[in-house]
């Protein structure tokens, strides 16, 4: 009976060894997936391996490369990227062999998004936009603020 227990312990700790090594050895895309509005996407994975290609495109066969870059780390972020869909994998080398992951797709979408307080209104959202007001027509840039007078305003995205 004894015996039947340790045998037992010692397959599911084996098992446990085999996943564990199994985990390691591969490379996972984390992030960017999906929808984001974040237009310098931190592009985060797993692996443990001495160097990494990150490739971005905004096509599935990877034909024209938006990021080319290796990496020693397992993030980078990016420059600033427009508005759409991105693929994204990795390339990487495992005992003289170059794998590459799947891909995943992700998209930075827009928004137009601002915060008032006082007499001041600051764009926080991701597109620069147009606010037309009393005094006249400007353009709002990401993160920028201004002073506003009282009357009538009317905002669109750029």
């Amino acid at each position: 009976m004894m015996n039947k227990k340790i045998i037992g312990m010692i397959v599911v700790l084996i098992l446990i060894v085999l996943i564990i090594f199994f985990v390691r050895s591969k490379v996972i895309l984390i992030k960017p997936r999906g929808m984001i509005t974040e237009t310098k996407p931190n592009f985060v994975w797993t692996g443990d391996y001495d160097g990494y290609n990150l490739l971005v495109s905004e096509e599935k066969n990877f034909e024209n490369l938006i990021i080319n870059v290796k990496v020693d780390e397992r993030s980078f972020v990016s420059d600033e990227l427009d508005f759409g869909d991105y693929y994204w994998k990795i390339v990487y080398n495992k005992n003289n062999e170059t794998f590459e992951t799947n891909l995943v797709k992700f998209t930075i979408n827009s928004f137009v998004a601002f915060s008032i307080g006082g007499n001041f209104i600051k764009n926080v959202g991701n597109v620069g936009s147009n606010l037309m007001g009393p005094t006249g027509f400007v353009v709002l840039e990401r993160e920028q603020e201004i002073e506003i007078q009282e009357g009538d305003y009317r905002l669109e995205q750029k």
